[in-house]
């Protein structure tokens, strides 16, 4: 079930980004990143492993995974800039995207990597502007493979060491807000490496750790309040403080992960579910590019956008219209690139797999 876990957690981000809700997609980014922590510690110690081979085949699934889609994304998005930029400005839509001119800005729209620094910062010109998150997840991979996937034990202490020094990213977050540093201030808290590391951390004991916990909390009930959970975090807990509605998240996250990783679905629901995983990082990577299309598209002709100050906001019909175009252009990302991808990568790993064994009986 893990497929629609993240295609709603892509539409969490894109009902902050596009529909105006705060918050609620940054618990959503934080969700893939426990999400993330628990998939990427079990691929690694029951498909890939830590010696060279393994690592290498890994880094070439991860490659497979992140940007063939991200490259296709990127240069329709740089396409329709440079035909109709001129009609329509992409900056009202998001002060980051538009056509990349400096050679930093071209190689971090090329490779990802470069728009932040350590998940400080965003870069002034990005293609695809949510990108900066796919950055900070390749970087909790290499943490992944050097040490904090390797041993329960490793995951643990890293866990609890950026549970307690989370207060310590507070303390400096609220030092900056007085010197007009909104932005970095809010940044040192979520996207910041060690930040983002805290929930990403705790997905990766929880795989150790998914054999040990109680029954109860993969049950449906309590699933069903884990994701209650996030809806008070985001609406509620955010209304006194953004920080905690951060951190109370996670858990919640944890135990609906937990419960959802002891589900099987079969035939038509594990398609579905399949389907529903291919789309979501599409819908990550494409939703303000989708945006930007319902605006060429609609030419003012129906009320979909409103100016506040040097931007577009849609309506709640902008949203929707928005949201029918997102659907599409992910549907057709899943099927003709993600799922063809994905046969690419089960076969580099069946072959990894397949070369260990052999290496194994031969010792």
């Amino acid at each position: 079930m893990f497929g629609a876990f993240r295609f709603v957690m892509g539409l969490l981000v894109v009902v902050t980004h596009i529909g105006g809700v705060e918050t609620i997609g940054g618990i959503a980014v934080w969700g893939f990143y426990v999400l993330s922590g628990f998939l990427m510690t079990a691929v690694l110690n029951t498909r890939y492993g830590f010696d060279r081979d393994g690592l290498l085949g890994y880094a070439a699934s991860r490659a497979f995974r992140l940007l063939p889609s991200y490259w296709l994304g990127i240069a329709i998005t740089a396409a329709a800039i440079a035909v109709y930029g001129e009609r329509a400005d992409p900056r009202l839509i998001n002060d980051q995207m538009d056509l990349p001119v400096t050679p930093h800005e071209i190689f971090s729209s090329v490779f990802i990597l470069g728009n932040t620094f350590l998940g400080l910062g965003r870069i002034d010109t990005a293609l695809s502007p949510p990108v900066w998150a796919v950055e900070v997840e390749i970087l909790m991979y290499v943490c992944s493979c050097f040490f904090l996937s390797r041993s329960e034990r490793t995951a643990k202490i890293t866990a609890i060491v950026l549970t307690l020094f989370f207060p310590v990213l507070w303390a400096a977050a609220k030092f900056l807000l007085p010197g007009d540093e909104q932005s970095l201030a809010s940044e040192v808290i979520y996207s910041f490496l060690p930040a983002a590391l805290f929930p990403y951390a705790w997905g990766c004991w929880l795989w150790f750790s998914r054999d040990k916990l109680p029954p109860f909390l993969a049950q449906n009930a309590c699933s069903f309040l884990a994701g209650a959970g996030m809806l008070f975090c985001a609406f509620v807990i955010n209304e006194v403080s953004v920080t905690a509605c951060y951190v109370l998240s996670v858990p919640c996250v944890l135990v609906l992960v937990h419960g959802l990783s002891k589900r099987r679905p079969q035939g038509l629901y594990r398609r579905a579910d399949d389907l529903l995983g291919r789309m979501s990082y599409p819908i990550y990577l494409l939703h303000f590019f989708c945006a930007y299309l319902v605006v060429l598209i609609n030419q003012n002709a129906l009320p979909f956008t409103y100016r506040i100050g040097e931007f577009e906001r849609f309506t709640l019909l902008g949203f929707f219209a928005v949201l029918a175009v997102i659907l599409i252009v992910t549907v057709v990302f899943a099927v003709l690139v993600e799922a063809p991808v994905e046969r690419v990568r089960h076969q580099v790993a069946k072959a990894i797999v397949s070369r260990k064994k052999t290496q194994g009986a031969q010792a």
